[in-house]
């Protein structure tokens, strides 16, 4: 498993969201898949930014690792 905090950075912040000076916390659920990959990414919580909610789940289901299933 890796670090969260490698999963977004600030650099990832999108465009329209600051154009717009949206800001916020996403809170979001992942579906790990036998392999330690994300295979569902689904918001919990909101930011209130469209922009922020959609980015969340794109950059974690690309970049989160977790620990590969070891038995069933």
């Amino acid at each position: 498993m890796d670090n969260p905090a490698n999963w977004v950075s600030t650099a990832d912040y999108p465009t329209a969201a600051l154009r717009a000076n949206e800001q916020g916390v996403t809170g979001f659920s992942v579906i790990v898949n036998a392999a330690g990959r994300v295979k569902a990414c689904r918001i919990t919580s909101s930011s209130g930014s469209p922009w922020l909610d959609a980015t969340t789940c794109t950059l974690v289901t690309r970049r989160a690792r977790f620990a590969p299933a070891v038995d069933k």
